[in-house]
C-alpha cells in the first residue's frame, strides 16, 4: 500500500478505529480469562462477570469487522447486515448484565436495594426486549448502510420523511434511555433523586432570580430614556 494512501484521512481515521477495536477486544477478552480463572468460579455474580466481558469482546469484535470490510460486499453467508444485526445482541445485552452486577453490590451495601431490585431488573429487561423486538421488526430500515447514511446525513434511503414519533427517532432515544438508566441506576436511590430535583429547583429558581438582577438596570435605564425623552424624571 502507497504511504500517501496511508496517509489519507479517511484511511487513517479507518486504522485508528480498527486498532481501538482490537485493543478493546484483547482488554474484555484478558479481563473475562482473569476473572474465570482467579474469581470464585462457584458464584453467579463471577459467571455474570464472565459473561459480560466475553460479550463486550465480541462487541467490538464485530465492530472492527465492520469498520474494516467495505460497504460494497459481494453476497455471502456473512455479510455485513448479518455482522450488523449480531451486534444487537451484545450492545442490548452487556448494559443489563452490568446493571444486575451493579444491583447485586448496591443490594451487599444497602439492604433497601434487595427489595426494589427485583423491580428494577425487570424494568429494564422490558425495555431491552422492546428495543430488540422494535429492531427486529425494523431490520429493513436498520440496515448497516442505513444506519450509517442516518449518522452521517440525518437521513435514510427508505425514509426520508420520517417524523417525530417514527422508529427512526423512537429507536435511538429509547436506546440512549436504556444506556442510561442501566448506568446510573443503581446510584439514583429515591432520596438521592429528591436531592437532585432539589437542587435543579433552586438552580432555576437562582437562574431566574440572577436574570431579574440584570433586567433590573436595563429596565430602569430605559425608563431613564423614555423621561428624557418626554421631559420629567422617572419614579
Amino acid at each position: 500500500m502507497p504511504l500517501q494512501t496511508f496517509f489519507e484521512p479517511s484511511h487513517l481515521l479507518q486504522t485508528i478505529v480498527v486498532a481501538l477495536s482490537i485493543f478493546n477486544l484483547v482488554t474484555f477478552l484478558w479481563l473475562a480469562v482473569t476473572v474465570w480463572l482467579n474469581g470464585d468460579r462457584h458464584t453467579s455474580i463471577a459467571r455474570l462477570g464472565v459473561v459480560g466481558l466475553s460479550f463486550s469482546a465480541l462487541f467490538f469484535f464485530i465492530h472492527a469487522l465492520l469498520v474494516f470490510s467495505p460497504l460494497k460486499q459481494a453476497s455471502g453467508l456473512v455479510t455485513l447486515d448479518f455482522l450488523w444485526r449480531l451486534l444487537w445482541l451484545p450492545a442490548i445485552s452487556v448494559p443489563y448484565i452490568w446493571f444486575a452486577i451493579g444491583l447485586h453490590y448496591a443490594a451487599l451495601i444497602n439492604e433497601g436495594w434487595r427489595q426494589r431490585r427485583p423491580l428494577l431488573l425487570l424494568s429494564s429487561g422490558i425495555l431491552g426486549l422492546l428495543i430488540l423486538v422494535l429492531l427486529i421488526l425494523h431490520q429493513s430500515t436498520f440496515t448497516f448502510v442505513g444506519t450509517l447514511r442516518l449518522l452521517s446525513y440525518s437521513d435514510l434511503f427508505d425514509d426520508t420523511s420520517a417524523g417525530l414519533f417514527s422508529s427512526t427517532i423512537i429507536l435511538p432515544v429509547l436506546f440512549l434511555l436504556y444506556v442510561t438508566f442501566c448506568a446510573i441506576g443503581p446510584w439514583f436511590t429515591p432520596m438521592r433523586m429528591t436531592r437532585v430535583m432539589r437542587a435543579l429547583w433552586m438552580y432555576i429558581r437562582a437562574d431566574k432570580s440572577a436574570v431579574g438582577a440584570i433586567n433590573r438596570p436595563l429596565r430602569f435605564t430605559l425608563e431613564l430614556a423614555n423621561a428624557a425623552l418626554r421631559g420629567y424624571s422617572p419614579k
